[in-house]
């Protein structure tokens, strides 16, 4: 344990005084006791700031990931709406089976192209 040497005021070292014999515990631990409590409070209010920070972050991040899941929902709804809106077409301007095989090839041509990395020439497509 480290050594320290304080000045104090004599207001103060009597209070200390009568809070030590009220405790039946010496001045020293009463000090200790109180600079305990002392940095831990500094220590805790940016802890404390810090996680609210994370707390913020976490639930951006939460509204982020419904949006994405929301954006993405909506764009499957659009590509099932658009495949049987070309399977109707086909099957209203050819015959059922020539439409749903146009249907299927669209579907399989699209999964085909989900599986390739985009280069830098289908970006802005």
């Amino acid at each position: 344990m480290a050594h320290i040497n304080v000045k104090i005021d004599n207001n103060l070292d009597f209070a200390i005084e009568q809070i030590a014999k009220d405790n039946n515990t010496t001045k020293s631990e009463v000090i200790r006791e109180a600079l305990r409590l002392y940095v831990n409070n500094m220590l805790a209010d940016p802890i404390n700031q810090i996680e609210k920070r994370l707390e913020d972050i976490e639930d951006k991040l939460s509204k982020e990931l419904h949006r994405y899941n929301s954006l993405l929902a909506k764009n499957t709804l659009y590509s099932i709406a658009g495949r049987q809106h070309l399977i109707y077409f086909n099957a209203v301007s050819r015959n059922q089976d020539e439409a749903r095989q146009l249907a299927d090839r669209a579907w399989n041509v699209a999964v085909d192209r989900l599986k390739k990395p985009i280069s830098e020439d289908e970006k802005d497509d």
